[in-house]
């Protein structure tokens, strides 16, 4: 969700040089979102790596799924038959696309749920900042306006950023 290019997006930065960022995985792949084909072409086209070498396809456990339906209804799609194709994980747990600046893709070509994390929006309009508790902008906030503010980002775009994702999860 990082823009390194606004004044304090430092606080991911600062995260991940403490290795608690949340491109790592530690070892645990079973709660990263499925990836949409959008998502693919426009990683694969900012990178210029094909996606066969940052996608692994998996199958996702009941329990996910449930999180996921939590989170919202439409996802379910987004793992057909359980299976869904997801980012890759180094051995070291690490995002794929990690490198020690940062993420090595441009911020409108990363997947959504990286540009949302760690708010997320429900299906009557609330949001919900994902608690985090390695999280440093999230780490003493009075609040999620204190995180938006930490994150360097406003509300209404992010709502914007949720609503384009939930359209193309739902698209036929």
């Amino acid at each position: 969700m990082c823009d390194t290019s606004k004044p304090s997006a430092h606080v991911c930065a600062q995260c991940h040089q403490l290795g608690q960022g949340c491109c790592f995985s530690f070892g645990d792949t079973s709660q990263i979102f499925a990836l949409l084909p959008t998502e693919i072409d426009r990683m694969a086209g900012a990178s210029r790596i094909p996606a066969e070498r940052f996608t692994v396809q998996d199958k996702i456990s009941h329990e996910f799924k449930q999180i996921l339906l939590s989170l919202h209804p439409a996802l379910a799609a987004t793992a057909p038959g359980n299976l869904r194709v997801r980012l890759k994980t180094l051995a070291n747990g690490h995002c794929f696309f990690l490198t020690s600046e940062g993420c090595a893709l441009p911020v409108t070509a990363r997947p959504y749920y990286c540009r949302l994390y760690p708010l997320w929006f429900m299906p009557d309009g609330r949001m919900l900042v994902l608690m985090n508790p390695n999280c440093l902008a999230q780490k003493k906030a009075a609040g999620w306006r204190q995180v938006l503010e930490r994150l360097a980002v406003d509300e209404a775009e992010l709502r914007a950023l949720f609503n384009e994702y939930i359209e193309l999860v739902t698209a036929k």
